[in-house]
């Protein structure tokens, strides 16, 4: 039954991938072709996608409705309009060198500015008519949300923050920026949640003098207004393709009330009851649990610290006394003779059952691998171990002992998919050691707190100026030589499915208000004034009406060729980091299922 409940789940979350992303192509296409019949333009075609056909029908009006086999735009002939039919999806030209939109331009009477403005503006009239049903319905049955992200007070700056597995200084807390700040702009623009500070950082244009990413940040603390300028760290967010984006370093604010206490823990025996609201910890505000367990962190085992509650309107104190707990299991690292990292192997024991997918021949995982040494290409997380130095291995300790007992020699690791398939051998070099690095430990006081799930319902028009600012910024970054944001960042068809497909698998109301952001950006794009989109067409007809006469045909044609041929090599450009990005995050996705077995969450308090 769950096998069957999960393909459910997938057919269905790649149907609604189709009818909404197919769907908003459709529409646009749609605008364009009524606008013709409604002007009384000729339409020799109405095609779903572009190049070779898969099917097609003759329609009683004598256009040809088809689909055709790439499924990454529309086209709708019109050959009053434009020849696109053949850049598109044509068949060619015959014995007189004239395409059939050609023959048919020639022969059909001219068609004035208004028809052609009106037909060219029309598919973004639709995909914005499209959006506002969308935004509509958005409106009506809500977005599910946190509690948390529907603000912007900082939860939590840390000292140091991770890029590209090294830890270097968090640039929010260099800058000043501290738990209990709300950010109000960044590079003066509001941001309306905790996610949209991120998205505002990253698309950041900004720089120092020194030719760092800088970005400007304006925040309240204690009823003032602050601004500071932030050097964000550019990390790194998927292997294949290499993505940076832009990250300053900051936590969100929670809700800090207590949810459930664990049995015999240092808050149940201290009084701390559910539904307390914590609000100092050793004397200090606390807006998230990140906050929290940082101070706690400082304490020195034994210690007792001062908790100050919440309950029923007064404040109540409490004494606790945490207590130490590993969250994490050991690692055992290999280093080359001069101490650089090569290596991290996890014991995956008894929870194993949970990431194969078939009979074990080991329980051992390669849990990181430098990715600056070539002779490690062929190891990735995830990867099983099945031989070392010739000989199985079942526990760290054996994989350190066998390692060390080779000191001047050339060590081999045998490692395979976690299927059991892609069975390759690496060598490490001579003097490679291995010794088991000791779990993570933490101060904890075993309560919980719970990020309360909300319904909201953003209204038409803040959903438009919302996905409006969103694409302007977007395209502004990509245009700006400061910017981190390049051509590879852009998403296909491809990255759209997937973020919709993944959207489907949470909650319907999030692919309609992604949705919204696809038809907009359909919108505003095919305006832009390039030729083949929309927009350039706009600004041929608009140029031959400030010059009074037609531009040539043949310039026309040039240009066509020229920027659809851009346009096709932008597609493949994109569909290759579409695809490469695809590959990372399944990546990702493997070395996620790994740190649910690394960390531990088996707390147990002693009475």
């Amino acid at each position: 039954m769950p096998e069957f409940s999960s393909i459910f789940e997938s057919t269905l979350g790649i149907a609604i991938m189709i009818v909404f992303f197919g769907g908003s192509i459709f529409v646009h296409e749609l605008g364009h072709f009524l606008a013709a019949k409604w002007r009384g333009l000729k339409v020799l075609k109405f095609s779903i996608g572009f190049g070779p056909k898969i099917c097609a029908w003759k329609g009683k009006d004598g256009c040809e409705y088809r689909i055709s086999l790439l499924p990454f735009g529309g086209y709708v002939a019109l050959p009053q309009l434009a020849d696109m039919g053949r850049l598109e999806g044509g068949e060619g030209r015959g014995d007189d060198g004239m395409s059939e939109e050609e023959r048919l331009a020639r022969s059909l009477p001219k068609i004035s500015y208004f028809d052609k403005m009106v037909v060219s503006a029309a598919g973004a009239f639709f995909n914005v008519l499209f959006a506002l049903v969308l935004a509509a319905v958005v409106w009506v049955v809500g977005l599910p949300t946190s509690v948390s992200q529907t603000s912007t007070v900082v939860g939590f700056v840390p000292e140091k923050i991770n890029s590209g597995n090294i830890e270097v200084p968090c640039p929010a807390h260099a800058a000043g920026i501290r738990a209990g700040d709300k950010i109000l702009e960044v590079d003066s623009n509001r941001p309306d949640s905790f996610s949209g500070i991120a998205e505002l950082v990253a698309m950041g244009t900004g720089r120092s003098k020194d030719g760092k990413p800088q970005v400007g940040i304006k925040i309240e603390r204690g009823g003032k207004i602050l601004n500071v300028e932030v050097n964000p760290v550019l990390v790194k967010t998927n292997p294949k393709t290499g993505d940076e984006i832009r990250m300053i370093g900051v936590y969100p604010a929670s809700s800090m009330k207590v949810a459930a206490l664990m049995q015999n823990s240092p808050a149940q025996k201290a009084g701390m009851q559910v539904g307390d609201t914590v609000e100092k910890v050793g004397g200090q505000k606390v807006y998230s649990n990140y906050q929290v367990a940082d101070i706690l962190n400082k304490l020195k085992e034994g210690e007792s610290v001062k908790v100050e509650v919440l309950r029923g309107g007064e404040s109540v104190e409490l004494g606790v006394k945490p207590e130490k707990f590993f969250t994490t299991k050991p690692l055992c690292l290999l280093k080359d003779k001069g101490g650089e990292k090569l290596l991290e192997f996890l014991s995956l024991s008894s929870d194993k059952s949970k990431y194969y997918t078939s009979d074990a021949r080991a329980a051992i995982a390669v849990f990181w691998a430098n990715e600056g040494c070539g002779f490690l290409s062929n190891a990735r997380p995830g990867d099983v171990l099945i031989k070392a130095c010739g000989g199985e291995i079942s526990t760290l300790a054996e994989l350190k002992a066998r390692l060390n007992s080779r000191p001047n020699s050339h060590s081999s690791l045998v490692l395979s998919a976690p299927d059991g398939t892609n069975i390759r051998e690496i060598f490490l070099p001579a003097g490679a050691s291995a010794e088991i690095e000791e779990p993570n430990a933490k101060m904890l006081m075993g309560y919980e707190i719970r990020d309360s799930r909300i319904i909201v319902h953003p209204n038409v028009a803040a959903q438009f100026k919302e996905n409006i600012v969103r694409t302007w910024g977007a395209l502004k970054s990509l245009v700006s030589p400061s910017s981190d944001i390049g051509l590879k960042h852009l998403s296909g068809p491809v990255g759209i499915g997937r973020v919709m497909y993944k959207f489907s698998m949470i909650d319907i109301a999030l692919v309609l208000s992604f949705a919204v952001l696809v038809n907009i950006n359909l919108a505003i794009l095919n305006l832009l004034p390039i030729p083949v989109l929309d927009g350039g067409h706009m600004l041929i007809a608009t140029v031959s009406k400030i010059m009074r006469k037609p531009v040539p045909e043949s310039a026309v044609a040039a240009l066509q060729g020229f920027f659809m041929l851009m346009f096709v090599g932008l597609m493949f450009y994109v569909l290759y980091f579409d695809i490469m990005r695809w590959s990372g995050d399944n990546s990702e996705e493997r070395l996620e299922s790994l740190y649910k077995i690394y960390y531990t969450s088996d707390i147990n308090f002693k009475k």
